[in-house]
């Protein structure tokens, strides 16, 4: 089947300590599409901010209203491709991602296919490697495990990846056992590459073109609610994630800055948290429902 993955795009790109980067895209909307890249060039480290914009009349207005430069940017350049015999990214104990088909092609012969995702590298959140994302990976593996030890509860509702982004966690959701998995974002751009890498892995996801502080999430209806959001965009979204939280759900926040954790709890204080865990400067909360 062809690749429907776009071939080109405008970007306006700016060079920052990783620390002020961080600081600066929590003053973007929330609409930005955007990928910090870092690098450690002597003698400080940088960070690289791409912003992917949908035109270059797009990406000069960003130019204009915050730095940078114009790129026109090939999506096969989003970094060099691994070689088909170097190892996937070993997400968890349970899932392993690959970044070619022939990378994929190689591994199915020594691990076993139900655990690899393939994930191209494309111009969308999610490849495995930003901490969020690996940490989201693993809290989706910690939840999996506590159902299957718990056999005979009633078959769980739908779960909801919003801001899927690539689609990574609503995939690995499939792969681990999750039925009837939806994927939610704004950006489509991100909800085709999302059906790509959905079709490329033969998982079946109903994608939800919506944008979460709008969108009426049915009440009550999920028992899996990944939400790897900026901490401004979760605050927002927490009415309306939580009233869909079925009973007993759980919800796994991440895309958290550990300054902002007392503000993502306190927008969260209707649901006990049940597990923490941190990478680098970034969190991932857990939390069920408790009826």
């Amino acid at each position: 089947m062809k690749n429907t993955l776009p071939t080109h795009h405008w970007i306006c790109r700016r060079y920052l300590h990783p620390d002020h980067a961080e600081k600066w895209i929590h003053t973007l909307p929330p609409a930005h599409q955007l990928k910090i890249t870092y690098t450690h060039s002597p003698p400080t480290p940088r960070a690289r901010v791409d912003f992917y914009a949908p035109s270059y009349r797009a990406a000069y207005a960003f130019k204009k209203k915050h730095g940078g430069r114009i790129l026109r940017l090939s999506s096969l350049a989003w970094s060099p491709n691994p070689a088909p015999t170097d190892p996937p990214l070993r997400a968890t104990r349970r899932l392993a991602i690959c970044s070619t088909p022939q990378q994929l092609h190689h591994w199915q012969r020594k691990l076993n296919p139900s655990q690899l995702i393939l994930i191209t590298h494309s111009l969308a959140f999610g490849t495995g490697h930003h901490p969020t994302t690996a940490l989201c990976l693993r809290a989706l593996q910690t939840i999996a495990t506590r159902q299957r030890k718990s056999p005979s509860q009633p078959p769980p509702a739908p779960c909801i990846d919003i801001g899927t982004g690539s689609g990574i966690l609503a995939i690995a959701a499939a792969r681990l056992g999750f039925p009837d998995v939806h994927a939610l974002d704004h950006d489509t751009t991100a909800l085709r590459i999302a059906r790509y890498h959905a079709r490329i892995n033969h998982t079946t996801i109903r994608f939800i073109h919506a944008d979460i502080t709008r969108y009426p999430l049915p009440p009550a209806s999920y028992s899996l609610i990944i939400a790897n959001l900026y901490s401004a965009l979760l605050t927002v979204a927490a009415p309306r994630i939580l009233q869909a939280l079925a009973p007993k759900g759980y919800l796994i926040l991440s895309g958290i800055r550990t300054e902002d954790e007392n503000e993502i709890r306190h927008a969260f204080a209707s649901v006990p948290f049940i597990h923490r865990s941190q990478k680098e400067n970034w969190l991932c909360l857990i939390a069920q429902a408790a009826f």
